[in-house]
Order: C-alpha cells, then structure tokens, then sequence
C-alpha cells in the first residue's frame, strides 16, 4: 500500500508569532498539534469512504483547537496544571463545556456563522467510536466543512 502524505488546508497561522508562541505552553501546543493531526486523519478516511472514522475524529480536532482556546486564557506557567485539572473527565470531551469555558474566561461570544458550525457539531461525543453504522457524505460532509470552519477561526484567536 502506497504511503499518502496529507497537507490539510487548515493549518494555525502565526499571527505576531512572538505572541503566540509566547503564549502558549508545551502542552497548548500540543493540543494544537494534535487538533491539526486528528483533522488530517480524519479528511483520509472520508477520502477512503469511512464517514463515521472521519466524523469521529474530525470532532476530536474540534475537542483539541477548544482546549487550545481555552489554555490561551490562563497565563503559561498555569495552563499545564489548569489542563490537568479541567480537561479531565466527560467534561474535557464535551464541546459544549469547552465551548462554554473559553467563552466565559474571553468574556464574550462567537460570530453568528461560527455559532451555526458549532450548532452543526454540538451532538458530536467519544461514543461515536462505538456506532456500528457508517455515515453517509451528506452527513460527513457539512460536519467536515463545519469542523474546518471552526480550526480556521480558532486560529485567529490564538
């Protein structure tokens, strides 16, 4: 089997990059690293037809670029510890709560067409590892779009 190398159209652009790579611990960084990562994966199983994989995973990146988002309120030397405390359990995998923690600490809200992606992948959670269906393209496809949509706009946050 050839070996297929991915460049995903979603990458966090350096935007000052003093200021992000000043504001961001190892382990934001890894977050993000992983949010890009878990995206890539997730766009070569939809291109091999695995829907259900693809939407799984996709809704991990938009776990991970939430995460990212909400370490970039709290000052470096406490995102580790903040990241060990608050992203464990169902909460650390529930979009909705990370959404909600980063919202409350920025003190304010999203753009309206941000909202409508989110709204698009609000039922996402890890028991989709356990859905033996596989989705179909018009499900996958508009989540897909949706999870871009959200890393694309994450990246000018942080």
């Amino acid at each position: 089997m050839p070996v297929v190398w991915m460049y995903t159209a979603v990458h966090f652009h350096c935007r000052g990059c003093g200021s992000m790579r000043d504001g961001l611990s190892k382990v934001a960084k890894d977050y993000r690293r992983a949010a890009i990562n878990r995206y890539d994966e997730a766009m070569l199983l939809y291109a091999a037809g695995k829907c259900t994989g693809a939407m799984y995973l996709a809704g991990y990146a938009v776990e991970c670029v939430l995460k990212v988002l909400v370490l970039s309120t709290v000052p470096v030397a406490q995102q580790a510890e903040y990241a060990k405390n608050e992203f464990r359990g169902h909460a650390g995998h529930d979009l909705a709560s990370l959404r909600a923690a980063y919202l409350v600490r920025l003190g304010g809200g999203v753009p309206s067409d941000v909202a409508k992606r989110f709204a698009l992948v609000r039922d996402w959670s890890t028991d989709l590892r356990y859905d033996p269906r596989e989705s179909k393209d018009d499900e996958a496809d508009p989540f897909l779009k949706a999870v871009e949509g959200i890393i694309t706009w994450a990246e000018g946050r942080v």
